[in-house]
C-alpha cells in the first residue's frame, strides 16, 4: 500500500513510499491494518509542473511557485584587495626566480649570466616594500 511523503518543515512533496502492515493490529482487527508513516498522506499529489513545488497544506496538495534566489552582485575588488593581489604576484615572481641566487652561490652561473634578472629582482623587491607600505596605510584607514 502506498503513501505520499512530504518534508516535515517545508511540506514539499518528497515521493511515494510503501506503507508497512501492522501485524499486531491486523491480527486484533481480523483484517490488514497499515501503518501511516509520519509526514505522509494517502492523497495523491498533483502532477509535476515546471517552476512549481508541490506542497501539502492541511488536507490537500497545492502548487507553490519556486522562489529563485536573486543573482549575487558581481565581486568588485577594493583598492586594498588589488594591492594585496599585486603584492602576492610580485612576491610570487621573486620566489619563482630564487633559483638564480642558488645557481650563483653554487658556482653554476655568474652574476653576469643573470644580470637582467638580478636587476628586475631589485626593482620588484623595492615594489614589495612600497606595496606593503600602501597596504598598511589602507588597512589603518579602515
Amino acid at each position: 500500500m502506498k503513501a505520499y511523503s512530504y518534508d516535515e518543515t517545508t511540506k514539499k512533496y518528497k515521493g511515494e513510499i510503501d506503507r508497512q502492515k501492522d501485524p499486531l493490529e491486523s491480527k486484533l482487527a481480523g483484517h490488514d491494518v497499515w501503518l501511516m508513516p509520519a509526514n505522509s498522506t494517502l492523497v495523491e499529489p498533483l502532477e509535476a509542473k515546471e517552476g512549481f513545488d508541490i506542497v501539502w497544506h492541511d488536507d490537500h496538495w497545492e502548487y507553490e511557485e519556486v522562489k529563485k534566489d536573486p543573482e549575487p552582485e558581481p565581486y568588485v575588488p577594493t583598492e586594498l584587495d588589488k594591492k594585496r593581489q599585486e603584492l602576492w604576484e610580485t612576491e610570487q615572481w621573486l620566489q619563482d626566480h630564487d633559483y638564480v641566487g642558488t645557481k650563483i652561490a653554487t658556482g653554476r652561473a655568474t652574476i653576469a649570466d643573470y644580470a637582467d634578472v638580478i636587476a628586475e629582482m631589485s626593482v620588484r623587491a623595492d615594489k614589495v616594500d612600497a606595496l606593503k607600505a600602501e597596504i598598511a596605510e589602507l588597512e589603518s584607514a579602515q
